[in-house]
């Protein structure tokens, strides 16, 4: 019989991984998938029961295409706009896939519940950061020649991977990183509403 302190051990680490690949899913909604597929589908990682088909190989091609298409698309104006719009309902829903397969000691319905209220949320917040970011940078494109979002868009590719792989080798850390990107993430969105707010002011003077 395994005692309380290995069963509370064997969820550690899985909670940690999805709460980490969930803040990942807040930036690019399918590469932290992909990578659970991928590990899935070759036996690093156990998955839910219920979500078992994420390491099924047509998935993994399907993630792969769609991962492409979101990396290439936000480099594009007008497409990156529209993918995170799309990315308000989607990145959230990917959070809370990617964080629920990894909890298997509950059945299929107790772990989705338990993915949307850590995953989809962890994965909503940094989206919605990511937004207000980009809606500055938009805002501000006569100064960076319209450049910001690409260059924001690069940066985001490169966070989200390295994340991803944070949150195998080192899960305690990719934790810790997820929970500053969700608390600069409520910083900034504060920040660029202040700053929305005051230029308001400013254009219509009382």
């Amino acid at each position: 019989m395994e005692s309380a302190g290995a069963v509370g051990a064997d969820w550690v680490v899985p909670v940690l991984m999805g709460v980490s690949l969930a803040a990942c899913a807040g930036l690019r909604a399918w590469l932290p998938m992909l990578f659970v597929s991928v590990l899935a589908h070759f036996g690093y990682v156990q998955v839910n029961d219920s979500m078992a088909i994420i390491g099924d190989i047509h998935v993994l091609v399907a993630l792969v295409i769609a991962t492409i298409v979101e990396i290439v698309g936000d480099k594009i104006p007008a497409v990156d706009n529209f993918l995170d719009s799309v990315g308000t309902f989607v990145r959230p829903a990917a959070g809370t896939i990617v964080s629920s397969s990894l909890l298997t000691q509950v059945d299929g319905g107790v772990a989705l519940l338990l993915g949307l209220l850590v995953g989809g949320g962890t994965a909503f917040s940094v989206h919605a950061g990511k937004s207000a970011v980009h809606a500055a940078a938009t805002a501000t494109a006569p100064i960076h020649l319209g450049m910001g979002n690409t260059v924001l868009s690069f940066i985001e590719d490169a966070l989200s991977l390295t994340a991803s792989i944070l949150s195998v080798v080192l899960p305690w850390v990719a934790a810790f990183c997820a929970l500053i990107a969700v608390c600069v993430s409520f910083y900034m969105i504060a920040r660029i509403w202040r700053w929305r707010r005051r230029k308001q002011r400013e254009a219509c003077p009382a």
